[in-house]
Order: C-alpha cells, then structure tokens, then sequence
C-alpha cells in the first residue's frame, strides 16, 4: 500500500503522531490545558470547588495526575495527538446522595465535581477517595 514509504518520506510527522514522547509526560499545567476553559460560575458552592479542583491538581505528583486522567477519560496517558476532547467540568446536584464525592463519565471525558463540601481538605479527601477506589475504571473488566 505505500504506507512504509510514506513514513519513510515523512518521519518527524509521522514519529509525532505515532510514537510516544517521554518529554510530554503528564504535568499539572499539561493537565490544566486538557480542561476544558470553564464558564465564570457567580454559585459560591461551585466557584470554590472549581477553585479547589484546579489547587488539586497542581498539587498532585505524576502518579496522581495519571489516576485522574483515567478517572476522567479512562485513559491512563494522553495519545500523541491528545485528547479527542477536552475534559469538561460539570457540577453534582446537592440533592443528590452521592455527592460528596466526584463522578467521571469517561466516555465524554466529562467530570463531576461536588459542590457540599466546606474546606478544602474535604474537598482533596473527597478526590483521594475517588481515585483510590474508583480510577480504575472499564480497566478490570
């Protein structure tokens, strides 16, 4: 079909689009520039957990980013030529019974956040146990 002499003929483009790259490996401000940009929220509730989301992820180590991304996309690392979409943060009712912690529609790449918590602390611990206990995903199936 030609394909190896086409990658032979173009092999910067076709290495970029192909290959994995060491030096993109995930960091806070990679991961930032996969959301989605966020609407200015006036709701105090989700302004703060916007604020507390983005905090956490600048806060997290490699590991920790790599959970998230599969939490959020069901990926466990961005492809070469990135995300089909950018991640979309959405909010979670208070009324419903579990909103405390976060929800991920990978598929989408749509993440939920709560909205109930009052600190901060219990905002990250609410995330810790989400990507514990449920990043995973479609993975173990």
């Amino acid at each position: 079909m030609g394909l190896l002499q086409i990658i032979k003929e173009n092999k910067e483009v076709c290495w970029k689009l192909l290959c994995y790259d060491f030096q993109n490996e995930l960091t806070p401000e990679r991961f930032l520039n996969l959301l989605r940009p966020q609407e200015q929220q006036k709701d105090f509730a989700k302004k703060s957990s916007y604020e507390w989301f983005t905090n956490y992820i600048k806060n997290s180590d490699k590991q920790n980013l790599q959970a998230l991304l599969q939490f959020c996309t069901g990926h466990k690392s961005v492809q070469p030529r990135g995300l089909c979409r950018k991640i979309c943060v959405r909010f979670l009712s208070e009324d419903d019974e579990k909103a405390s912690l976060p929800t991920s529609s990978a598929c989408l790449n749509v993440h939920f956040l709560p909205t109930i918590h009052s600190t901060e602390s219990k905002f990250v611990q609410s995330m810790d146990n989400a990507l514990k206990f449920e990043s995973q995903g479609f993975a173990l199936a």
